[in-house]
């Protein structure tokens, strides 16, 4: 047949559109990505491999079809440079690569044979323009290096997108397989990892899946699928700074061909940090090759979630992608790709679309006031301390503050500026501004910082005399000033009341 792509609702499953590929044999559909708005219409758009398409002269080129999420209509093709190249054998989106505000666009090649036979091949192209922004080669001879492919995530910090790249080798390839970090700057490799042993097949399936260790780089999932060692497969996350294993995660006795696909899933257990999925398309747990998708927690590698195949031969987990949030309650859904079940006949093939958790996503928290303190009282026998916390945003980074006093209460306040003060203002108020080194706020003047925020303490050690604060309550609040320095934000007043 010539190969079919279906854009599905995500909120009622209803056909949107549908495409047909160029020729028959051409196996469009293969792969697919969406890759943002290329065409400009504020809609994402979609790459499709045809790996075995050709042009003339060029049997098996194979082509990357870029088309518009809105229609489905064709907005470029892009095919390998020689025959048998096989090119859209896998396509990724691949971030802004070029800075010009579009997306790009990355495309597998398997079997270019520019470094030797089926080396393989990784091109870049622009979403804007379709020019080739830079090709990644192989290091040698039947690597089939882009089998896999992920971009769109710095992993060295320079501000550019970084494209990971999976080289698994022909299976009867003694070698375990590699896994490239590229730099989407300059195509530098900026780590390798490679599989555990002799014919595993690492590098089957590559995804970005967020930042798991905190370092703040998303972090790499990668696959072996182990297809002639006898193993059933393992799946491994990969720091994406330096490509050093953070989790390995086994298969069971029967999840046959783990970690031939794999997927970011986003937070699913809702404990701030990325989860991810890994499939095992031949398992026989519903007879064979009905297939499974293992769920599990970045922060453990613990299993959330099994999610099984219907039958014999479905190959469950043949395809798994992040859904996004499909029903709308907040959480993240997955999808995954069944394609010899006999939905509609006989390898008719089905997609599933998952919750990722029965449990609705918590309640975002209450917004903060600008100013919270830590107590409401303090002693002056006691010399206690008030600790402040200033939120006023990340608007306001790097701007100066001013904290204001008094002990006359909040109404009805004055104007300063632009600003009302929820304080009224007395001798207390004006002595603090004007004798700074000698008020009880320390400081009574700074600095917020890069996220907006700053602490400073009320010291009840510096009233004097403790005899006529005693019974009292002081009000503080604090104005932000401007680049004229007039103040342009103040914020709620906080209360302390003064105890023996």
């Amino acid at each position: 047949g010539y190969g079919r792509v279906r854009l599905y609702s995500g909120t009622d499953a209803g056909l949107i559109w549908e495409i047909a590929g160029p020729t028959q044999g051409a196996s469009f559909g293969s792969s697919l990505a969406a890759v943002g708005d290329v065409d400009g219409d504020g809609i994402s758009d979609l790459a499709v491999g045809a790996h075995l398409a050709n042009a003339p002269g060029a049997v098996g080129c194979g082509l990357v079809r870029l088309v518009s999420g809105a229609s489905g209509a064709t907005i470029r093709d892009r095919r390998g440079d020689a025959g048998g190249d096989h090119m859209g054998w896998s396509v990724a989106a691949a971030g802004d690569i070029d800075h010009d505000g579009v997306g790009d666009v990355l495309g597998g090649a398997i079997d270019d044979d520019d470094r030797g036979e089926s080396t393989g091949s990784v091109r870049i192209w622009s979403g804007a323009t379709g020019a080739t922004i830079r090709t990644l080669l192989g290091a040698g001879s039947r690597e089939v290096f882009g089998w896999s492919i992920a971009g769109g995530a710095d992993l060295d910090g320079d501000g550019t997108a970084d494209v990971v790249v999976g080289a698994p080798y022909f299976t009867i390839t003694p070698a375990s397989g590699v896994l490239r970090a590229h730099s989407g700057a300059t195509g530098a490799v900026l780590w390798t990892a490679i599989g555990a042993g002799t014919y595993d097949g690492f590098g089957s399936a590559v995804a970005f899946v967020g930042d798991v260790d905190g370092d703040g780089r998303s972090d790499v999932l990668v696959g072996a699928r182990q297809p002639f060692t006898g193993g059933t497969g393992y799946a491994e996350l990969l720091s994406g700074a330096s490509g050093a294993r953070i989790h390995h995660l086994s298969a069971g006795p029967m999840d046959r061909r783990f970690g031939a696909a794999l997927c970011a899933a986003g937070d699913v257990d809702y404990d701030g940090v990325a989860d991810f999925a890994v499939a095992a398309p031949e398992a026989g747990v519903n007879g064979a090759q009905s297939g499974l998708v293992r769920l599990y927690s970045g922060t453990s590698a613990s299993t959330l979630h099994v999610y099984l195949g219907a039958g014999t031969g479905h190959l469950f987990g043949s395809s798994v992608a992040s859904g996004g949030d499909l029903t709308g309650e907040g959480g993240p859904d997955l999808l995954f790709g069944a394609p010899s079940e006999p939905a509609a006949g006989t390898n008719s093939g089905a997609a599933y679309a998952y919750r990722g958790s029965d449990l609705p996503p918590p309640e975002p928290p209450a917004p903060r006031d600008p100013l919270e303190a830590d107590t409401v009282e303090v002693s002056l026998s006691g010399q206690g301390v008030q600790r402040l916390v200033l939120r006023a945003g990340a608007e306001h980074a790097g701007r100066r503050f001013v904290m204001l006093g008094t002990f006359h209460g909040t109404e009805p306040g004055f104007q300063l500026g632009l600003v009302h003060v929820p304080l009224e203002r007395d001798r207390y108020m004006r002595v603090s501004l004007c004798v700074p080194w000698m008020a009880p706020i320390v400081p009574v003047c700074g600095q917020l910082s890069a996220d907006g925020t700053a602490e400073v303490e009320f010291r009840a050690s510096l009233l004097r005399p403790p005899v006529f604060w005693t019974g009292r309550t002081l009000h503080h609040a604090y104005v932000v000033l401007g680049d004229t320095r007039m103040p342009i934000f103040v914020s709620n007043a906080v209360a302390v009341s003064l105890v023996p």
